[in-house]
């Protein structure tokens, strides 16, 4: 009697190119972790990286597909290149049909946020996006903007850079804390992350604005540490 051979299917070959520096994209990477052992389990391919640094496939790497934060033209035309499925998880970057967006809506976000401030009572409000060097679409900004003056409240925006030097640093800290004194109270802020959520709080502690009672925050994009 011959022994009988069991054939496994082959393992799913997949590159995440997500930068794992933040909570959100370590949440993103452990949904797919989970949606692949449900299926039996993949292979992937996958590097430690922060939010500025350059994601890329290896030269020799042949797999099935990537999932990918779209933050980068290059990464696009690798892609491309190779003639890799593909699915991108992050605003930035354009849906196609060749590199298709699943995201969370960025117009219910801003829906979720205004009418939240809207019911607490707040009429005056602030936005404080991305870095504009990022080349996020303003969608959310917009979408905010406009419901809390439908309801016949203000928006003010604060622009936001990302800096590393000491002095740039300092000097978007002062025009920080200006733009906060001068806002009409009490004022409900809609900021871009944690990171920048952190920094708002920081100044209003400094410089005797109380939270949330003067000044309220919500972040859109939140990180627990």
């Amino acid at each position: 009697m011959k022994r009988a051979h069991v054939r496994f299917p082959e393992r799913r070959k997949v590159a995440l190119l997500i930068q794992t520096s933040s909570d959100w994209s370590r949440q993103i990477i452990q949904g797919i972790a989970d949606y692949a052992l449900e299926q039996g389990g993949w292979d992937f391919w996958i590097e430690f990286r922060g939010l500025q640094e350059q994601l890329r496939l290896p030269a020799s790497w042949n797999g099935h597909g990537t999932i990918c934060r779209l933050a980068d033209a290059r990464i696009q035309q690798s892609i491309l290149q190779r003639k890799l499925p593909a699915v991108n998880v992050s605003w930035l970057g354009k849906h196609s049909t060749k590199i298709p967006k699943v995201i969370s809506d960025e117009r219910a976000c801003a829906r979720l946020a205004a009418d939240f401030f809207l019911q607490k009572g707040f009429r005056s409000c602030g936005y404080i996006g991305p870095d504009p060097t990022l080349k996020y679409l303003p969608t959310i900004e917009n979408e905010f903007q406009e419901l809390i003056e439908q309801s016949e409240g203000v928006c003010f925006q604060f622009p936001y850079y990302e800096l590393t030097k000491e002095d740039d640093y300092e000097k978007q800290q002062k025009r920080l804390k200006e733009w906060l004194r001068e806002l009409p109270k009490p004022v409900a802020l809609l900021v871009w992350s944690s990171k920048v959520g952190r920094e708002v709080a920081t100044v209003c502690v400094n410089h005797h604005l109380e939270i949330p009672d003067q000044v309220a925050i919500l972040s859109i994009e939140h990180d627990p540490l």
